[in-house]
């Protein structure tokens, strides 16, 4: 049998983008469930979280870093809101653009979309790529605390499903943000704190440096 790649891809990548818009539709029906506005309330505040997420790790940097010293402090603050804006910044404004995949609403006649619809790109989701960033730059500043890092993924998947539910992206979209936003953040994370991370039993040791 011969192996005609050119002919197997484009079946690959529909079957790829038909099981999309089945997961899409089974996934946003929970938007639409009883008793309808509580429950669509309820994901756009979840929603909101997307958004929010990139005070999270700052707000943690800066509570824990409160007896580390002004620099060391200033370094996790200023990373953790890094990871998270270079990482929604590259989804915005290289992917989406170069993708240019259309949102549900465009295409699912049947997408229950929750407030205004939305015609514009969508993949990666911003939302997702920002909670993802957000849950990565979190799990670096507090690794010695696997549960808030556990919580802080929780979150992130709830943001990611919450777009699928309001009938805003599809899972796709929300799946390559998550991916995104942690591949971009935790290793910019890691290099910007290393040992001075939030948690590391060494920086307890470290002898302070006179100003």
């Amino acid at each position: 049998m011969n192996y005609d790649a050119g002919a197997m891809e484009p079946e690959l990548v529909r079957a790829l983008l038909s099981w999309d818009a089945q997961a899409t539709l089974a996934l946003n029906g929970l938007a639409g469930a009883a008793p309808p506005r509580a429950w669509e309330l309820g994901w756009q505040a979840v929603t909101l979280l997307g958004t929010g997420m990139i005070v999270v790790p700052v707000a943690l940097a800066a509570w824990e870093g409160r007896a580390a010293g002004r620099r060391r402090f200033a370094l996790r603050a200023l990373v953790a809101l890094a990871a998270v804006g270079i990482a929604a910044g590259l989804a915005a404004l290289v992917l989406k653009p170069l993708v240019a995949r259309p949102r549900p609403a465009a295409a699912l006649a049947s997408v229950h979309v929750v407030g205004d619809a939305l015609y514009g790109l969508g993949f990666p989701s911003g939302h997702a790529t920002a909670a993802g960033a957000g849950a990565a730059a979190i799990a670096v500043l507090q690794r010695r605390r696997r549960s808030v890092g556990v919580a802080a993924a929780v979150g992130a998947a709830l943001v990611a499903l919450s777009r699928v539910a309001l009938g805003q992206h599809y899972v796709l979209d929300v799946l390559a943000g998550l991916l995104l936003g942690a591949a971009i953040a935790a290793p910019l994370a890691l290099w910007g704190l290393g040992r001075a991370a939030v948690g590391d039993p060494t920086e307890a040791r470290a002898p302070s440096t006179p100003t």
